[in-house]
């Protein structure tokens, strides 16, 4: 008979392959095994002890004097040791060896990649900060052990356990970490790979946490991290802070797998922003209407500050935001742009100007075949382009057709148009109809039409599908231009951020005629455009 003790890289690994144990069932698992083990031991019959599917000892029980059994914590503390002494035995490594101690993490180098700079890499560097100090060591130690090989290809991103991504890369046969040269590689020792760094990577902050610490920037950060929330996330069994604004923008500023620019107006140039957007509003002595026009206000401002930049190349034209807002001209948006920080994932520069009131349009004509702003309910909508016919002036030459599918009354027949980028002020509202007489000659019978407005009240409040006007017939063989809405003050502008943020005005067209109409009315639309004409 034969016994064999496992450590606990192949025990306990099979263990968890059938069950989870916590902490406190594998040491009595193991206790059970030990006693086992003794018995099997008295048993006068070989030893053996296994690692990793490998014998290490085999012996004769008769040659045993005693037996020692130590929890898996030891092991790993047992490779760990063998690790540090090693990077201890390099007399340039004595100040990174220092730093692991000081740590904590001298105890913790099994299984890892380890990144160890020289002493006169730290030149310079306040090692007395013990902040930063672990921020350095953890941003030097990958979590798996992995080899250096000069003919794989490069470059690569290794995240280390700062969970910052740093970039390998290769030239003239040279390896480079962080621009850092790697001086000595793949130094096998226990479960761990060392590799000698001439020069240090140091810990660059996130665009999340280079905003906390940014200065001159107060009124966007106090605007922006207003919307911070804690919550408890089940994976980490802890409390993290989310920032719902900013995922509503896209800009997971916290994620290093991303890259994004930000735009950093001084507070001089923020509140002067502000204050000439909240000029154009019309005058309100609703205190929670004012409220909700200066959030609106800075949700309009700030969705315009932050880049995609996935190359983190130099700020230039033709970029979007993570709005997909295309910028054209960076120097006539942002005026003189100046980098300011090479962030870990992304880049922060500081603007002269932020030209944003001029995006706002007073006046706008919704073409309604745009199918990027239209939604419908029991109709196919479709664009359908109008050209060469004299007798039809449609604007851009095309319009919306709205197909019935369904021939009840119950079932409205519908389309719904957002309104983007409407300044607010006092507006005549219409609605401009092709008359199915365009398209064919034979097709005379008008529409019916009922109008239904999603609107911000002058509280602040979204009303939604109000009915404006019903029943309307349209000229069968002729344009008609219907005057919806006279007079329709706008209070707010929408600084469109998601359904989230939205206040978007919406027009709702609908088909009024019903199943006992149908010789004399038709249940289709042609739909021109949506005209908001500026009353002065």
């Amino acid at each position: 008979m034969e016994i064999c003790i496992f450590t606990d890289n192949l025990f306990f690994d099979l263990m968890n392959h059938e069950i989870s144990v916590s902490a406190l069932k594998r040491t009595l698992l193991f206790g059970v095994f030990l006693l086992v083990s003794m018995w099997f031991v008295a048993a006068q019959d070989s030893l053996y002890i296994y690692r990793n599917g490998q014998i290490l000892y085999r012996s004769q029980t008769d040659q045993i004097d005693s037996v020692t059994f130590h929890l898996p914590e030891y092991w790993n503390w047992k490779e760990s040791d063998a690790i540090y002494q090693k990077i201890r035995s390099y007399p340039e490594l004595s100040i990174f060896a220092d730093m692991l101690e000081q740590t904590g993490y001298k105890d913790k180098l099994n299984d890892k990649t380890i990144w160890a700079s020289v002493n006169a890499s730290f030149a310079g560097v306040d090692l007395s900060d013990g902040e930063l100090v672990k921020k350095l060591v953890e941003n030097h130690l990958n979590d798996a052990p992995f080899d250096i090989d000069t003919n794989r290809i490069y470059p690569l991103r290794v995240e280390m356990l700062s969970q910052k991504l740093l970039k390998l890369t290769k030239e003239n046969g040279q390896i480079y970490l962080d621009g850092n040269p790697v001086i000595q590689s793949n130094i096998h020792i226990s479960t761990s790979i060392i590799n000698l760094l001439n020069g240090y990577a140091p810990y660059r902050k996130n665009i999340w946490e280079y905003l906390y610490s940014a200065g001159n920037i107060d009124s966007m950060h106090t605007f922006l991290f207003s919307f911070n929330k804690k919550t408890y996330d089940p994976t980490i069994k802890d409390s993290v802070v989310t920032n719902d604004l900013l995922k509503s923008l896209y800009a997971t500023f916290n994620v290093e797998w991303y890259n994004f620019t930000v735009l950093l107006p001084s507070d001089q140039l923020w509140n002067a922003t502000f204050d000439s957007l909240m000029s154009i509003y019309p005058p309100t002595t609703n205190e929670k209407l004012r409220t909700q026009q200066r959030t609106n206000a800075k949700l309009y401002m700030i969705k315009h500050l932050f880049i995609l930049n996935q190359n983190q190349v130099p700020l230039q034209d033709s970029m979007y935001t993570t709005q997909f807002i295309k910028i054209n001209n960076v120097a006539e948006y942002y005026g003189d742009v100046r980098l300011l920080n090479t962030l870990s994932n992304g880049n922060s520069y500081s603007i002269s100007k932020l030209n944003l009131p001029l995006t706002l349009r007073k006046g706008v004509c919704i073409e309604t075949e745009d199918s990027l702003y239209r939604t419908s309910t029991n109709c196919q909508i479709t664009k359908k382009m109008m050209t060469n016919n004299a007798s039809f002036v449609v604007s851009n030459n095309a319009y919306n057709y709205c197909f019935p599918l369904t021939t009840s009354s119950l079932l409205k027949v519908y389309a719904t148009y957002d309104i983007q980028n409407l300044r607010p002020g006092k507006y005549n509202i219409y609605a401009q109809f092709v008359p199915a007489y365009a398209e064919d000659t034979t097709l005379q019978l008008p529409y019916k039409v009922n109008f239904y407005l999603t609107y911000p009240d002058t509280l602040g409040v979204i009303v939604s599908n109000k009915l404006m006007l019903s029943n309307v017939v349209t000229n069968p063989k002729t344009m008609t231009k219907v005057l919806v809405q006279q007079n329709f003050v706008y209070n707010l502008f929408d600084p469109q951020i998601t359904s989230t943020y939205s206040q978007a005005l919406r027009l709702r067209i609908e088909n009024a005629a019903k199943t006992n109409e149908s010789a004399t009315l038709s249940r289709e639309i042609r739909t021109d455009c949506i005209l908001f004409e500026p009353v002065e």
